[in-house]
């Protein structure tokens, strides 16, 4: 008997954005699967974010085996609103769900209202759907009775929403502990960090099933021309390039505190931030104030071929977060053959420590001082192996993914 036909009646798969596009050739027996899909998409209006970019690639799979996608989304603004309609209608989807959260509240109490209401309303109004998220919402535990069974991929995200603080995290992660007790929920992430990080905070005893995430997407893509980029950038080489958000885990302020003494040391180094925040809100950071630092550049959103560019001719790539559950710009740095200096944290120990050079970006002075000697030549990463590249592709992950469904 198919996998999918021994499940419970309602099936709810939780998988990050970035996995499901190169997963889902391997689920294709979800295409017999005589239930509606439905689907969460917010980001479907952010393009140029890799969230976007994940988020279309995803529906457009689904939309090659099934017409009978209802996409299920939230806007803040009339033109959010008709930007998604009209992705929607340029992807092919006839049905799309949503409801309007004011701008004028924080985004917190949106986000909450849409994770801990909304959905699981949602999900109650439509029994024995199939259902795609990114995320876990708590106060699923109310609909116990639809017998559901969950996949969680990357769950070390929800124990670290970067919109939850004090009371709302407190609130958010007991709902969210309820629902994994009361739900037939098979958890799955993607590192050990993670998955100890997870039940610590969660207190969980369940089993986590743990497959990483596969990392080779940008090889696929045709890299810009150099010349294009310097003339829009005004970029020189060399450069250190950042690539992420800009929320305080990040530790992008550090960098920037830092980067002056390597500078000093070689003047005509520069420093490259790429990415941009998702939402207008303070908790996620705004790059732009850092733009007057000598010798920083801003670029905001990227496509894909310019980030590859940006990796293959980046002198390094710097990732001095505070806390990961992967770090998947570490694994694209490295597939580029490019050197990576860390933040020296448990995850990045576990994952990269063999070929990324780790640091305590507290300690500036030392921190400054190694990226001067990767700059000048006097050290180098490991580089990753033909074997390290095949297990960290998409397609060997998907079949990890794949079997803990089984």
């Amino acid at each position: 008997m198919p996998w999918f036909q021994r499940m419970a009646k309602y099936l709810l798969l939780c998988i990050p954005n970035g996995s499901i596009p190169k997963t889902y050739p391997y689920l294709r027996d979800l295409s017999h699967v005589a239930k509606p899909l439905l689907f969460q998409g917010h980001f479907l209006h952010h393009p140029q974010s890799g969230q976007g970019v994940f988020t279309m690639e995803m529906l457009r799979h689904f939309m090659l085996f099934r017409r009978d996608v209802t996409v299920l989304l939230w806007w803040s603004t009339k033109k959010e609103q008709e930007q998604l309609q009209a992705t929607c209608a340029e992807l092919g989807v006839t049905n799309m769900l949503g409801c309007r959260l004011p701008s004028f509240l924080p985004l917190r109490l949106r986000l909450l209202y849409w994770e801990m209401l909304w959905i699981p309303w949602q999900l109650a109004m439509h029994r024995g759907s199939v259902y795609f998220s990114p995320t876990v919402h708590p106060m699923l535990w109310h609909t116990k009775a639809l017998d559901m069974h969950m996949v969680l991929h990357d769950a070390f995200q929800f124990t670290e929403k970067a919109y939850l603080r004090g009371w709302t995290r407190k609130l958010y992660n007991v709902l969210l502990r309820r629902t994994i007790r009361h739900q037939r929920i098979r958890l799955h992430t993607v590192s050990k960090t993670s998955a100890d990080a997870i039940k610590t905070a969660l207190d969980i005893r369940k089993p986590i099933c743990i497959a990483g995430n596969g990392i080779d997407h940008l090889q696929k893509v045709e890299p810009e021309a150099w010349t294009s980029l310097h003339k829009e950038l005004q970029l020189e080489k060399p450069y250190i390039l950042y690539q992420g958000g800009y929320d305080e885990r990040k530790n992008v302020r550090t960098l920037i505190e830092l980067f002056p003494l390597v500078r000093e040391a070689i003047p005509t180094v520069q420093l490259v931030l790429c990415g941009n925040a998702l939402h207008a809100s303070p908790l996620y950071g705004d790059p732009k104030q850092w733009a007057k630092e000598p010798g920083v550049h801003i670029t905001g959103f990227v496509t894909r071929a310019r980030l590859r560019r940006l990796f293959a001719d980046a002198a390094l790539v710097v990732s001095p977060t505070r806390a990961e559950g992967f770090n998947i710009v570490i694994g694209e740095a490295l597939m580029e053959g490019v050197t990576v200096v860390a933040s020296d944290i448990a995850v990045h120990r576990e994952l990269w420590g063999n070929h990324a050079l780790l640091t305590d970006f507290s300690q500036k002075k030392a921190s400054a001082d190694l990226l001067i000697a990767v700059l000048q030549g006097n050290i180098q990463g490991t580089p990753l192996s033909a074997e390290e590249k095949r297990v960290l592709s998409w397609e060997h992950q998907a079949g990890q993914i794949l079997a803990t469904l089984v």
